[in-house]
């Protein structure tokens, strides 16, 4: 079996992401996934790295309290984690629903990570 492709990776390869085959594992599938996704719609993403960072730190959506997941499953894809973008210029891990749903709404900032335009991080908000 193979390891994750990301140097310093020790976790198994379990999904390729590009049409090289190359293997990644599901918590470095997710965080590539969010930064591919945040970079075609033109909004700020911090890296591959810094997303892996946020999603280690809680597994739970800081809006509804689920666990999110690292990768949709076809009857759960609401429990995926994925990256919001809030008004203000913070960012944040919040599962699908709460993203698409309250996200929109104006959801509470609790587990943001408060950056500055170029990136610098201020603070994590509680």
């Amino acid at each position: 079996m193979e390891t994750c492709s990301r140097r310093g990776c020790d976790r198994l390869g379990t999904i390729t992401i590009n049409s090289y085959g190359t293997l990644y594992c599901l918590l470095h599938f997710r965080a590539s996934r969010m930064d591919i996704g945040a970079k075609t719609r033109g909004k700020y993403t911090p890296g591959v790295d810094y997303l892996v960072i946020m999603l280690e730190e809680n597994r739970l959506c800081p809006t509804c309290g689920k666990i999110m997941m690292w990768i949709p499953n076809a009857d759960r894809k609401g429990d995926t984690a994925t990256l919001q973008h809030y008004s203000d210029g913070s960012i944040g891990i919040m599962c699908h629903s709460c993203n698409t749903s309250d996200g929109l709404l104006g959801a509470p900032l609790r587990g943001a990570v408060k950056m500055r335009e170029e990136g610098v991080i201020l603070s994590v908000a509680d």
